[in-house]
């Protein structure tokens, strides 16, 4: 068990500020994919704002899928999607926040799924326009009950 998973600050359940969140362990402050150098990467699905966007998160069985970083166009492997990718080999634990901004709700920790750890599929941007999006695939670490919904794709 890794440093960052036993010192990990809350519990699934737990609602915080979005802004004490990154006083207390740094990272990206906007965004959907925010990496810290404390070691985690915070990811924030909204339901409620996520689908203008192109984003359309949510559980398929036993597994998270998540949209990848990029409002326009087709998404690619670079920065904060490339950081998710790799998060396993750099060390770092993936953290998701049901909310997008003001007050948010710690669900748990994530990891990549090894076997399949994404999907290109065929979706539409803000804008409407047509693109290839990256949908990461990842798995509870611990046991718990998601107040986030099922994809819809």
């Amino acid at each position: 068990m890794s440093q960052e998973k036993i010192n990990f600050p809350y519990q699934p359940g737990q609602k915080l500020t979005r802004k004490s969140l990154h006083q207390k362990l740094g990272g990206i402050k906007q965004g959907g994919i925010c990496p810290s150098n404390q070691g985690y990467i915070f990811i924030f699905s909204d339901p409620k704002s996520g689908d203008e966007f192109g984003y359309h998160d949510g559980w398929s069985d036993n597994y998270f899928l998540y949209f990848g970083s990029g409002q326009e166009g087709d998404m690619e492997f670079t920065g904060r999607n490339k950081s998710l990718l790799n998060h396993i080999k750099d060390k770092k634990t993936v953290h998701l926040f049901m909310g997008s901004r003001g007050e948010v709700i710690y669900e748990n920790e994530l990891e990549i799924d090894a076997i399949n750890p994404y999907e290109l599929i065929e979706s539409n941007d803000k804008n409407g326009e047509s693109r290839i999006a990256i949908v990461f695939r990842f798995k509870p670490v611990n046991k718990f009950i998601s107040k986030l919904p099922k994809t819809n794709i």
